[in-house]
C-alpha cells in the first residue's frame, strides 16, 4: 500500500480504478441504450454548482463535434494563453491523449498525479453519496468525474479563462450542462448512433445543445443545414479554409474556429500573435515505425477524408495503410475512400475493456485484410504487429488512421 498518502502509483491507479467503476459494472446493460436511457449530467454539474466550482460563464468556451474538437479546443487554451499572458487558462480535454493526467491541463502544464489523487479523495463521499442513488443501468460518468476534478483544480490554481471539450454529445454529457459565452460545434458526422442517433438529426441534436447555455455559437461549414433549426439563426458559420499540402484540411478550419471562439469570447479586436507555437495537434501527426514515417490521423469517416492531403503522402512510395474503426463509425467509407487512391486498408481489431470495442463490421466485409486482435493498452503488441507487416508488404511508409483508441495505442507504441 506504499504511495496511496503521496499520490504514487498505487494511489494513481486506485483513483483511475474508481473513475471508472460505475461504468464498468453498468456497462453489461448499456448495450444498444442511449444516452437518454442511461445518463444524467446534472448530477455531477449539480455537485460542482454546490461546491462553487463553476466557471464563470462570461470567461468559458465549450467544444463539441464529431471530427477536431479536441483541437479546437487545445487551439483555443493557446490563443487565450498568448492573447492574455498572465491569466491562466484552464483546459479540460477527453479522452486522454496518453495518460489521464493530460486531460486536465493549466497553462498547457498537466495535473500532477498527487493533485488528482488529493482531490479525488476530497470529493469521494459526495460521489459515493451520488452513487448510493443511481437506478439500475446508470453510472457515474468518467468524464464528468474528471469534470469535477478538473474544475477544482482550476479554482486551487486561480485560473481565470477555461475551455472545455465535451464527450461524445452534450445533451447528456456534464460539460453541455456548464454556460458558456461561447459554445463551439466542429462538425457533425454519423457517429455514436448507437448512444446518439439513430439518425444523423439525432445526432446534431445531441451535440448543438451547446447552444442551449452559450450566448454565442460558432459552427463549421458542415453545420449549415442546421442553422434556424436545431442551431440558433444568429450562429457564426466559419467557412471551409483552402486546400493545403501541410495537414489535412479540417486542422486550419480548427484553428480559424479556435480564432473565432476566443475573438468571441474575449472580445472583438482580441489579437492572437502570428506566430503563436500552437500545441501538438493529438489528432494528427507523424511519428516513426520501424525506422519509416507512419502518419497518424483521428479518421472515423469518409465525409472528413482529405484525398488531396492523403494522395501526395501516399504517392512517396509503396505504402501501409491501417485503420482501427469500431462498428459505430464509417468503417466501409474509410475503407472505400483509401481504396480508390489505391491503397485499401488493413483493419486492425482491438480488444480489451475500454468502452465497446466491437469490429463486427470489419471483421465481417474484410476478412481477409484484419489484423489483430491486439489488447487496446498493449503498445508493445502493436509495435510488433506493425513492424511485421511493414516487412511483409515491403512498404516504405505508413498511414494509421481511426479512433482516439487506436490513437493512443500508437503513441504509447512508438514515442519513445
Amino acid at each position: 500500500m506504499s504511495g496511496l498518502a503521496d499520490g504514487g502509483p498505487a494511489a494513481y491507479q486506485e483513483v483511475l480504478d474508481d473513475l471508472f467503476r460505475t461504468f464498468l459494472a453498468a456497462k453489461p446493460l448499456l448495450r444498444g441504450r442511449r444516452d437518454a436511457e442511461i445518463r444524467e449530467p446534472r448530477l455531477l454539474v449539480g455537485l460542482a454548482d454546490r461546491f462553487g466550482l463553476l466557471p464563470p460563464p462570461e470567461r468559458t468556451i465549450r467544444v463539441t463535434g464529431s471530427k477536431g474538437k479536441g483541437s479546437v479546443a487545445r487551439f483555443a487554451a493557446a490563443m487565450i494563453g498568448a492573447a492574455r499572458p498572465g491569466e491562466p487558462v484552464g483546459l479540460l480535454t477527453s479522452p486522454e491523449e496518453i495518460d489521464h493526467v493530460d486531460r486536465i491541463r493549466v497553462d498547457g502544464a498537466p495535473i500532477p498525479r498527487a493533485d488528482l489523487v488529493r482531490l479525488h479523495a476530497w470529493l469521494k463521499p459526495e460521489l459515493a453519496a451520488l452513487e448510493a442513488g443511481l437506478a439500475p443501468g446508470r453510472y457515474l460518468s468518467p468524464s464528468g468525474q474528471f469534470l469535477l476534478l478538473a474544475l477544482a483544480w482550476f479554482r486551487e490554481r486561480g485560473v481565470r479563462h477555461v475551455v472545455l471539450e465535451g464527450g461524445r454529445g452534450m445533451l447528456h454529457d456534464e460539460v453541455g450542462w456548464v454556460a458558456s459565452k461561447v459554445g463551439v460545434v466542429t462538425t457533425i458526422l454519423r457517429e455514436h448512433v448507437e448512444h446518439l442517433g439513430p439518425t444523423l438529426d439525432d445526432v446534431a441534436r445531441e451535440k448543438l445543445h451547446v447552444a442551449a447555455l452559450s450566448e454565442v455559437t460558432v459552427l463549421g461549414p458542415g453545420c449549415a443545414r442546421w442553422v434556424g433549426s436545431l442551431a440558433p439563426a444568429d450562429a457564426v458559420l466559419v467557412p471551409a479554409p483552402p486546400p493545403s499540402a501541410a495537414a489535412p484540411g479540417w486542422i486550419a478550419l480548427d484553428r480559424a474556429l479556435a480564432a473565432t471562439a476566443v475573438e468571441a469570447c474575449l472580445g472583438p479586436g482580441t489579437i492572437v500573435p502570428a506566430a503563436l507555437p500552437l500545441p501538438n495537434v493529438p489528432s494528427f501527426g507523424r511519428l516513426e515505425a520501424a525506422g519509416r514515417p507512419l502518419w497518424y490521423e483521428g479518421l472515423i469517416a469518409a465525409d472528413s477524408f482529405d484525398a488531396a492531403f492523403w494522395g501526395p503522402v501516399l504517392a512517396r512510395g509503396p505504402a501501409l495503410v491501417l485503420a482501427s474503426l469500431t462498428d459505430d463509425k464509417d468503417v466501409d467509407g474509410v475503407d472505400a475512400a483509401f481504396a480508390r487512391l489505391g491503397a485499401p486498408p488493413l483493419h486492425v481489431v482491438l480488444a480489451g475493456e475500454r468502452g465497446f470495442l466491437a469490429y463486427g463490421r470489419a471483421r465481417a466485409a474484410f476478412g481477409g485484410r484484419v489484423a489483430g486482435p491486439v489488447g487496446y493498452d498493449d503498445g508493445p503488441a502493436l509495435r510488433g504487429l506493425v513492424a511485421g507487416l511493414l516487412r511483409e508488404h515491403r512498404a516504405e511508409l505508413a498511414v494509421a488512421v481511426g479512433t482516439q483508441t487506436f490513437l493512443r495505442l500508437l503513441k504509447q507504441a512508438f514515442v519513445s
